[in-house]
């Protein structure tokens, strides 16, 4: 049967890619899982949450040191364009970068390590290290959904993957370093940039030598939209989602935040594994069907009916077996990230439909609509857990709070890109 579907899928391209991307992605997260029962029982909560502090820096930065000019890649008229917007995002984040730092040393870095955990101070200087090379990471991604290099997308997700899980798991048995953890989570991040800027350059290296300095200034004019809206937007997406590592370490401990991170990195699997894979061949596809039709709302459908389906599956199963999941895999000290896992459950599988389609509003040139959207996923998240960390002061509360704001704003995500897929959206002259 499965040979069947297999087959079936493999005739038609759309299904080809899917599957050639969906089994790197599923590869991608298998390999981390294996390494996590060790991991984690390497590595005590507070140790975790010291990362998640430092991780939640650096997800900021991310968000706006490249302006996002990395995602006018896939919507670029040619391919040089493209190659040029790759100049334009690496070279803006490197200035940016290198400028936040010495801004956070000279200005913030007492503060930080006043308000969330003392050790921060000494580890600041990772930060832009690992945030441009997880910018390297993602605009080579882009490239790859632009130009259709799906199997090289799917190794590169499990290079990436691996270097990470390896790098953590060497360092947690040599102690070399006071916090092999840090070093393992930042070491892997190297090694799977250098990877992305290897493969692009055996790949496409004509291109990339043609990257003029007039052409970067001409392209970061034209798509000056994506700095405006898109930036702000993934910036406040970002602040939403490191918002609970703020909360709980500013109220409660680092060994909350480390509960919270290990809950976070196992629900976000599902997600990984089949979302972020369904995404990037769903924008290809939905970016093909607007510049032909004017519409995606076939193959938005088609999409959703597939991710729904398995989260009303997964829902029910998660809940059940989670407690025997970090039991068995992480060890009993992860007993209360379970727990923590339960509450979170519904707005993770409400993430897991969201996730591989909202781009439509990009697609669709909806920045606007995107942007405020994200001022509401910001928004809900900081009240959820206002309420729930001071007026309440309890974690479990505020725990279930968040998941109630969480999830409104999925499902107005959800809303929002089923209604723009429809015909007659205005495009971005490019």
């Amino acid at each position: 049967m499965i040979k069947k579907i297999t087959k079936v899928i493999s005739k038609n391209e759309f299904g080809k890619n899917i599957l050639t991307l969906g089994s790197g992605t599923v590869l991608a997260q298998i390999i981390p899982f294996l390494f996590y029962p060790v991991i984690a029982r390497v590595f005590t909560p507070a140790e975790f949450g010291l990362l998640a502090i430092l991780t939640t820096i650096i997800s900021i930065m991310v968000e706006f040191s490249s302006g996002k000019y990395e995602l006018g890649i896939l919507v670029a008229k040619t391919k040089q364009d493209a190659a040029n917007l790759v100049g334009v995002s690496l070279f803006l984040s490197f200035f940016v970068l290198t400028s936040v730092y010495f801004l956070l040393q000279l200005f913030f870095a007492d503060f930080l390590s006043q308000t969330f955990e003392p050790q921060i101070k000494t580890w600041l200087f990772v930060c832009p290290i690992a945030a441009f090379s997880i910018i390297i990471y993602n605009t080579y991604n882009e490239w790859c959904v632009r130009n259709g290099y799906f199997k090289k997308l799917a190794i590169n997700k499990i290079t990436n993957a691996s270097a990470i899980a390896l790098s953590k798991l060497v360092l947690g048995f040599v102690k070399v370093f006071s916090q092999g953890l840090v070093v393992g989570d930042v070491g892997g991040r190297l090694i799977s940039a250098g990877f992305c800027v290897f493969r692009a350059l055996e790949k496409d290296a004509a291109a990339f030598r043609k990257i003029s300095v007039s052409q970067t200034k001409k392209l970061a004019k034209e798509f000056i939209e994506f700095p405006k809206f898109i930036m702000p937007g993934r910036l406040l997406n970002m602040v939403g989602q490191q918002l609970p590592v703020f909360f709980l370490g500013i109220y409660f401990s680092s060994v909350e935040v480390g509960y919270f991170a290990m809950t976070m990195l196992v629900l976000s699997a599902p997600v990984n594994m089949i979302s972020f894979a369904i995404r990037d061949v769903f924008r290809q596809r939905a970016n093909e069907e607007f510049n032909n039709y004017g519409c995606c709302r076939a193959i938005y459908i088609k999409m959703l009916k597939i991710v729904s389906f398995i989260a009303i599956i997964g829902i029910p199963l998660l809940i059940v077996s989670l407690p025997t999941i970090f039991s068995i895999f992480l060890g009993e000290q992860w007993n209360t990230a379970a727990y923590y896992a339960q509450i979170l459950t519904i707005p993770a599988l409400l993430s897991f439909v969201s996730i591989p389609l909202f781009d439509v509003l990009i697609i669709a040139n909806k920045l606007k609509i995107n942007f405020l959207w994200q001022i509401y996923y910001a928004f809900s998240t900081f009240l959820s857990l206002l309420i729930g960390c001071v007026v309440y002061e309890n974690v479990i509360i505020a725990l279930y709070c968040f998941a109630i704001g969480r999830s409104s704003a999925y499902l107005l995500s959800i809303i929002l890109s089923y209604y723009y897929a429809k015909k007659n959206n205005k495009r971005l002259k490019m």
